[in-house]
């Protein structure tokens, strides 16, 4: 049982002070810390869609429709705020060399590709402003870059793309960056939707974001995803009349349908009324140097929408069975907490916070980014070098573990710097997931001493742990105390000044 001493001493070791300064780093260093990408010194792009300045005077703005928007929720921004997600299109990017090289069709789109990857190769930022826009009939896009190179100095340089170039130049998915740009120019995602909204209301006007919002308003949602058994059903036709094949009526033992290829196959009602979402995914044609799939690629759009919507529906259970250990207990009665389970507990809480990409695309994931598994690992770190249980308030743990994540992220930068650049919203995201980790150990203990019950275990969709199994491994006195149930005076986390 660590005493406040104890855990003031540990807390100096760990370079954690009362006034929040930094001291000299200790050799409890994260392994591989010099791996951490934004650590290092890096090329920071933000991205601006679409700006106003770059639309002609004689052009007008054009947006292309919200990727998938029949299939999808209409975005709503509450949900992002309530989980500390800004709504700023920002990457980070590790200068580990040259991009892979790029042939374009187009010279301008060469350009522009070979001027970005030339800038990520060294420590700086830049901004991609972009503007899609209509002249009459043609459609064209305009990119300026402007980059302040770590060295110093100024370069800007801009590109503009007919709607050939545009289709090229969104297609080249191997780069994160034009991935980014990809998904604020389709809208693939709630976030670019909502940082679209926000850049039409201070680019332009408020009339055209509410003109634009209305805009597609009827469609959002508007379609019902189907299985692929009932997509594949769709797509065997009857040879004489071109309609849907109704295996139901059809009382030969066989009987021809017609496949999306043409040719004609021989089949029975079983078989058809059989099959499975895994057959129905990869049948093909089984004539003799065809074998084209049955589906069509419009059928995997839908199916891919499908499956999003199921890992929309799991995510927001997910984060439920977890939003009501949200908020900080500022009560000052001191509780013996198990640290030892805190830094899976933490990953857990992290995993609860996950998004699908239709929310937030890969390049922005919080959760996943490299931060995020660098506290992971500091927790992990820490809690091995601790006894089982403190005797502590709920506050100070909180903000004791804050900053020796903080002081781990500062030793491991370089150039070392006092305050270490994060990706935006990962302060919000942090302090949102500790605070559920934290609370979960008061919360979250099941007394029940039966075998299904040992460890991290379920209770229905909620997450518990075995607390009989931590009692053992305490003294009389954290057994006695039993984590206080007392209701918690709980405030909201105030937003952290860390992010870039």
């Amino acid at each position: 049982m660590s005493t406040d001493r104890e855990l003031a001493q540990l807390l100096t070791k760990l370079r954690v002070s009362n006034n929040n300064t930094q001291t000299e780093p200790s050799s409890t260093k994260p392994a591989d810390s010099s791996r951490i990408g934004p650590r290092k010194p890096h090329q920071e792009i933000t991205f601006e869609y679409p700006v106003q300045d770059l639309v002609p005077k004689d052009a007008e703005l054009f947006l292309l429709k919200p990727n998938d928007i029949e299939y999808r929720e209409k975005p709503n921004k509450n949900q992002f705020r309530s989980k500390g997600h800004m709504l700023e299109y920002q990457l980070i990017i590790d200068p580990d060399g040259p991009a892979p090289l790029y042939e374009a069709a187009q010279r301008e789109v060469g350009r522009l590709v070979d001027t970005v990857d030339r800038l990520c190769e060294s420590p700086g930022r830049t901004t991609l402003s972009v503007a899609t826009f209509q002249v009459v009939e043609d459609i064209s896009c305009k990119v300026e870059v402007q980059s302040y190179p770590q060295n110093g100095g100024l370069f800007r340089e801009s590109f503009e793309l007919d709607f050939d170039g545009i289709d090229e130049f969104l297609a080249t998915r191997y780069r994160s960056w034009i991935r980014l740009l990809t998904d604020l120019v389709y809208r693939a995602s709630d976030r670019a939707y909502l940082y679209v909204h926000s850049q039409l209301r201070h680019e332009f006007s408020e009339d055209t974001a509410e003109a634009e919002k209305e805009r597609w308003s009827e469609l959002w949602g508007s379609y019902t995803t189907r299985s692929a058994v009932m997509l594949f059903r769709r797509r065997l036709r009857d040879p004489d009349t071109g309609d849907i094949v109704r295996p139901d009526e059809h009382r030969a033992e066989s009987f021809l349908v017609r496949v999306p290829c043409g040719h004609l196959l021989q089949t029975t009602a079983a078989e058809i009324t059989g099959v499975s979402a895994e057959v129905a995914n990869t049948a093909t044609c089984v004539e003799e140097g065809c074998h084209k799939r049955i589906l069509q690629e419009k059928d995997d759009d839908e199916l891919s929408a499908r499956r999003d919507l199921l890992q929309r529906e799991e995510g927001e259970q997910r984060d439920e069975a977890w939003t009501e250990l949200d908020g900080e207990d500022t009560s000052p009665v001191t509780r013996y907490m198990p640290v030892s389970l805190l830094p899976k507990v933490f990953e857990k809480a992290c995993q609860s916070l996950d998004l699908p990409k239709t929310v937030m695309p890969k390049e922005l994931s919080i959760c996943h980014c490299e931060e995020t598994q660098f506290a992971v690992r500091t927790l992990k770190l820490w809690a091995a070098e601790q006894n089982e249980v403190f005797c502590i308030t709920l506050g100070e743990l909180f903000r004791g573990l804050k900053q020796v994540v903080s002081n781990a992220l500062n030793d491991t930068a370089s150039p070392r710097v006092l305050v270490t650049p994060t990706p935006v919203g990962w302060w919000d995201f942090f302090d949102t997931a500790l605070l559920r980790a934290i609370n979960f150990l008061v919360d979250r203990g099941c007394n029940d001493d039966s075998e299904e019950h040992g460890g991290l275990h379920f209770h229905e969709d909620m997450l518990f742990f075995d607390c009989l199994e931590i009692e053992t491994r305490t003294t009389r006195a954290s057994r006695e105390s039993d984590r206080p149930r007392r209701k918690r005076q709980r405030t909201k986390p105030t937003s952290a000044n860390h992010d870039i």
